[in-house]
C-alpha cells in the first residue's frame, strides 16, 4: 500500500523547527532529566512562550501558526504535547486562566475521569475537537496516537496544522511495550516466511 501522492506532496511541505528558550539562569530550559515541581515549571515556561511571546510587540509562535492557516484559507488548530495527562492539564491550566486564550483551548483526560471542566475533553472524544470552537489541543504524547481522525467538519482534511513537542518524542527507558511490539512482528513474519516456504516446496 502506497500513500496518495497530495498527501505525501503536503509531508514533503512541512518543516521542522527547534525553538530554543533561555531560561533564568541564562541556560536554556529543558525538560528531560527533570521531575516533580520543577519539571512542571518548565513546561509551563514553555508553554507561556509559544502562547503568550516574549513581551513587546513579538508575536507568539501559537499567534503566528494560526494566522499562517488563516492565510492559506485554511483554518486550523495547534496541538501542544507534553509527557503525561498531569502535564496536559498544568499547561492547558495557563492557557485557560488566560484572557487571550480562555474558550480555546481542550485538554486531552482520560475516559475514566471523572473531572468536569468546559475544557476538558475525554480521549474516546477528542475526534468532536474540531466541533468545539477551539483552536489549541494539549495532550499527552502517550495517549495521542494512530487510530484518530481529527478532520475540520465536513471534510476529510487534518484540522490540526501545527503541532509543537513540550516533551522529546522518544519512549521511555522503562517501557518495553515497543520492542515486545517489535519481537512480536518479528516472529510472526518469521512464521509466515516459513509457511510460503513449504508451500512453494510442495509439488
Amino acid at each position: 500500500m502506497s500513500p496518495p501522492p497530495d498527501a505525501t506532496q503536503r509531508i514533503a511541505q512541512s518543516y521542522f523547527d527547534f525553538i530554543p528558550l533561555p531560561a533564568k539562569n541564562g541556560d536554556l530550559t529543558r525538560v528531560s532529566g527533570l521531575s516533580g515541581s520543577e519539571r512542571r515549571d518548565s513546561l509551563i515556561q514553555i508553554a507561556k512562550y509559544l502562547a503568550f511571546g516574549s513581551g513587546g510587540d513579538t508575536v507568539s509562535r501559537i499567534v503566528s501558526e494560526l494566522a499562517y492557516w488563516q492565510e492559506q484559507g485554511m483554518p486550523r488548530g495547534v496541538v501542544l504535547i507534553t509527557g503525561s495527562y498531569n502535564e496536559a492539564q498544568a499547561v492547558a491550566s495557563v492557557l485557560q486562566d488566560s484572557s487571550q486564550w480562555r474558550d480555546r483551548v481542550d485538554c486531552m483526560q482520560p475516559d475514566r475521569d471523572l473531572q468536569e471542566a468546559d475544557w476538558f475533553i475525554r480521549r474516546g472524544q477528542i475526534e468532536q475537537h474540531p466541533t468545539r470552537g477551539r483552536q489549541i489541543l494539549v495532550v499527552p504524547l502517550g495517549a495521542f496516537q494512530r487510530g484518530y481522525n481529527i478532520l475540520l467538519p465536513g471534510t476529510n482534511i487534518a484540522y490540526l496544522g501545527s503541532v509543537f513537542f513540550l516533551v522529546r518524542p522518544y519512549p521511555v527507558p522503562t517501557d518495553f511495550g515497543r520492542q515486545i511490539r517489535a519481537i512480536n512482528r518479528w516472529v510472526f513474519d518469521s512464521i509466515l516466511q516459513g509457511i510460503r516456504r513449504n508451500h512453494e516446496k510442495q509439488p
